[in-house]
């Protein structure tokens, strides 16, 4: 008991003493007493030492020293300065960043059922930090945590459940998760549960609670949940419309930097709605949002710079931001591109299939609650070999989350190498990686789509894989889809699309690529004839050793001494 009420003595003291200079708590007989016993061994002043040198309570902030005896409480089984000291080894603080020492201690305070190590240690599992990648380990520590009522663990296992990753898929669960956490007050709950109220998934749709739920979350300066409360009031969506406030909510996200809301904003500014009408002002968002590649944004900005509203008429920016808008396939773009570019009249109809999106890095809606980014890329495993124990250890790497590994898995089992030859389970396989980004993947998941095999054959669905593969960097997709388009096979023929898909992988240094960019520009296939342009493609061609492209460059050296 007197011990207790020394320990209480010591934390009023820490309050009167907050802002003083270090030695006046350090010199108080209380903080004597506290380190002696804590040096002999008591955890719980070990702890409580912890948490003042962590924390610079009444002692200037020092993480060294904060490592040194939340380890010594660790070390005697106490959860509490486990998982506190796990979280200075995931972070950094007063040690160097080891996230397999933050796992080791976040598990050792998890199992003895620390509510906030279960959530912490099922974080790392979610983003791979310091163990492998594993999204049922994750969903496991999750709902320990979210059973004992963490409003975090509950949220992030509604993640779980919408985002159909460690457990099968399904909507009522993550909206009943959702809720309970929103009912805590989480931002990040309240918006996925607005969510879902909006679209109906898992809960009966309902446009009020919706609003209601946004409204919770932008009131705690979360900017999509700002941004669609933006939208609710402009459409009138379960609140009566009123443009003011949905200026103010698109405001409110724009600055935090959703894109999204900067375009929206935008074009309130451009109709005078719910804001006084100001070109300048359309114009500074309406180009915010399209440096974050906002493609409707991209094409109200190159109007703006093509008729000089808003800024100065500047043809080489309408150009150029027409161009990137056209290159994400949207239509008006590709037209407006091709006649400033021709000086011709625009074509009346444009190329409806798509562009390549460039690989950028987006915010998920469906992430776990602050992700990070994996620390390495995949072991390098080595060239595939032909017997079963290579496609079981493929098998057993790709089951961890290891992409490489599970192309090389889908590769043994489309060629029969290393046991039976299986389509269906190569192109399951295929997918999987693709999904992990993996462009060689997602254009063999094309081959296998548009020819059939497998599973069931689609053209569009086909092409959108090659899409993704090009996104993704594989530059043999993009020579593919330039080959498809251009022959009409598998896909309509477009002359603009095929020349685009030329260029991108042209760009990427493919013979074949700048070969087919020549042919184009001497013939004059979709464009007007140039011979300079499919020289200079020849010729880049030629250099990377492409006999064809060399034959053509010769052919047009003699022409031009003939002519002569």
């Amino acid at each position: 008991m007197l011990k207790k009420a020394i320990l209480s003595a010591l934390f009023l003291t820490i309050l009167t003493l907050h802002s003083f200079a270090e030695s006046a708590l350090e010199k108080t007989a209380e903080f004597k007493t506290l380190l002696s016993d804590a040096s002999q061994g008591n955890e719980e002043y070990q702890l409580k030492l912890g948490f003042i040198y962590a924390n610079g309570d009444g002692v200037e902030q020092n993480y060294t020293k904060a490592v040194k005896w939340y380890r010594m409480a660790a070390e005697q089984g106490n959860k509490i300065a486990q998982n506190n000291l796990g979280q200075l080894y995931a972070t950094g603080k007063g040690v160097t960043q080891n996230h397999k020492e933050a796992a080791k201690w976040y598990r050792m305070a998890a199992e003895q059922g620390n509510m906030i190590a279960q959530n912490n240690l099922g974080q790392l599992y979610a983003t791979g930090k310091g163990v492998t990648r594993n999204h049922t380990e994750a969903a496991k520590w999750f709902r320990m945590a979210a059973e004992q009522g963490h409003a975090k663990a509950q949220s992030n296992l509604g993640l779980i459940y919408l985002s159909n990753q460690g457990v099968q898929q399904d909507y009522v669960e993550a909206a009943k998760w959702f809720g309970m956490a929103a009912d805590q007050g989480h931002t990040r709950a309240q918006f996925f549960l607005g969510r879902m109220y909006y679209s109906g998934e898992g809960v009966t749709k309902n446009h009020k609670t919706a609003a209601r739920l946004f409204q919770l979350a932008a009131e705690n300066n979360d900017a999509k949940a700002q941004r669609n409360l933006g939208v609710m009031y402009a459409e009138g969506q379960g609140v009566e419309q009123n443009y003011t406030e949905a200026a103010r909510w698109y405001r409110k996200s724009a600055e935090q930097g959703d894109p999204d809301a900067a375009f929206h904003l935008g074009m309130l500014f451009s109709g005078g709605r719910g804001v006084a009408q100001n070109n300048a002002e359309a114009f500074k968002w309406l180009r915010i949002a399209s440096e974050k590649g906002h493609v409707q944004a991209q094409l109200q900005l190159a109007g703006m710079y093509e008729t000089g509203t808003g800024t100065s008429q500047n043809s080489e920016e309408s150009l150029k931001w027409y161009r990137k808008a056209a290159e994400k396939g949207i239509t008006q773009a590709q037209s407006k591109l091709d006649s400033m570019l021709s000086k011709k009249t625009p074509v009346e109809s444009s190329p409806a299939e798509s562009l390549p999106v460039p690989p950028v890095l987006v915010p998920k809606d469906n992430e776990i609650s602050t992700p990070e980014v994996a620390e390495t890329a995949p072991e390098d495993r080595g060239a595939p070999e032909n017997n079963t124990s290579d496609r079981a250890h493929y098998l057993s790497a790709a089951q961890e989350g290891d992409s490489e590994a599970a192309l090389k898995l889908a590769d043994m089992l489309s060629e029969g190498r290393g046991g039976e030859q299986n389509d269906a389970e190569a192109r399951s396989w295929y997918l999987k990686a693709a999904e992990m980004e993996n462009g060689e993947a997602a254009f063999k998941l094309a081959g296998m789509i548009i020819e059939g095999r497998g599973g069931k054959q689609s053209n569009s669905d086909g092409r959108s894989w090659y899409k993704k593969a090009a996104a993704m960097g594989y530059s043999e997709s993009a020579l593919q889809l330039g080959f498809m388009y251009q022959a009409g096979k598998n896909a309509p023929r477009n002359n603009w699309l095929a020349r685009q898909w030329f260029l991108v992988a042209a760009e990427k240094g493919l013979p074949r690529a700048q070969y087919q960019l020549g042919n184009i520009f001497a013939e004059g296939r979709g464009v007007d004839k140039n011979v300079a342009k499919a020289a200079e493609w020849y010729r880049k061609a030629a250099e990377q050793g492409l006999e064809e492209a060399r034959d053509r460059l010769n052919k047009m050296s003699g022409d031009e001494q003939t002519a002569r």
